[in-house]
């Protein structure tokens, strides 16, 4: 058996524990979005329903509103059917295939207030600065190449007195009991082989508190909070444009 050498030992997630970045690109092809709309259909998708719910306590006025990581469309449509029309819903998704096929959904729904959907990369937003009042992403950040970049673009494109709120998956420990717990997860909200490989793969690739803390102070926000939710399988990321 081939001994590791020092290159081995320095590359990403040949740790136990360590980060497994995926790619910007993962959902590229249009078989990958379909089978990815099919998961946020799945049991899965209260993850949505809570973001809906903790952007409602956040009493968001008139204003526009960014969804990052916008996928296929399902959380920003769930959204648009709880805030005022007044509200200007835009999401963005580096995956053109993630927003055709949102656009499909749009032309599907009933809602009064419909967002637009447009392809973009995180780290170089095509909006004028302080464009929005709101930012937010749900279970993108961990596919982010360059998370810093990307928060210094939501700085840019906030207004001021504008909030961001953020929810991602968190990287647990590298420990037996930890993997007994993902297993049991898995296993109680009823995903399929494909569904629950990809959650393991997205779980890898999620940071921990104390690394998204580290990014943020090195970002030119200066009021944010980072917690764990939803019994520490979730990565709560909220702040204001000062």
């Amino acid at each position: 058996m081939r001994q590791k050498s020092s290159q081995d030992i320095d590359k990403p997630g040949t740790r136990p524990g360590e980060r497994v970045p995926l790619g910007e690109d993962y959902f590229c092809s249009r078989e990958q979005v379909d089978r990815y709309h099919t998961l946020s259909r799945s049991p899965l998708r209260y993850l949505v329903t809570n973001v809906v719910r903790c952007v409602q306590k956040k009493k968001v006025g008139p204003g526009c509103v960014l969804d990052i990581g916008s996928g296929t469309g399902r959380f920003l449509l769930s959204l648009g059917k709880k805030l005022s029309h007044q509200n200007k819903l835009i999401g963005i998704d580096i995956s053109r295939e993630m927003v055709k096929k949102a656009l499909e959904e749009v032309k599907k729904s009933n809602s009064i207030n419909l967002p637009e959907f447009h392809a973009a990369s995180a780290d170089c937003l095509p909006f004028r600065d302080a464009a929005f009042d709101l930012i937010i992403s749900s279970y993108s950040l961990h596919q982010w190449a360059h998370p810093e970049r990307v928060f210094n673009e939501v700085h840019r494109v906030l207004n001021k007195g504008g909030a961001f709120l953020i929810r991602d998956g968190k990287r647990p420990p590298p420990t037996l009991f930890w993997r007994f717990l993902l297993g049991i997860a898995s296993k109680m909200t009823g995903l399929n082989n494909w569904q629950r490989l990809n959650w393991y793969k997205a779980v890898e690739a999620c940071y921990t508190v104390d690394e998204i803390k580290d990014i943020l102070e090195h970002s030119q926000f200066t009021s944010w909070k980072v917690y764990s939710d939803l019994v520490f399988f979730e990565l709560c990321i909220e702040g204001t444009k000062t």
